[in-house]
């Protein structure tokens, strides 16, 4: 007897993976918004930890390096003095 197919996450699945994780959702909640095309239902955590576990470790870093990059750019292209102190002080 035949299990259920393993479930294949697509790219879209996947940007949208670390894209929530990066905003701070826990893995739970994240795993609700991602539904298996098979049964129509949202994936439990464990399956979310499987499927995505590049995602789940990078979305964070990807979020914090691009928030580095927009207070470097503001401090040193826009001078802003808020975010230069803001830099200096997060080092």
């Amino acid at each position: 007897m035949a299990g259920r197919k393993p479930f294949i996450p697509t790219d879209k699945q996947r940007g949208m993976v670390e894209a929530l994780v990066g905003l701070g959702l826990p893995q739970e909640e994240v795993s609700l918004l991602i539904i298996n095309p098979e049964t129509g239902k949202h994936i439990d955590a464990k399956t979310l930890r499987k499927a995505f576990a590049y995602e789940l470790r990078v979305g964070g870093a990807k979020v914090k390096a691009e928030i580095a990059r927009t207070l470097f750019k503001m401090a040193t292209e826009d001078k802003s003095v808020s975010a230069a102190l803001f830099l200096a002080k997060a080092r």
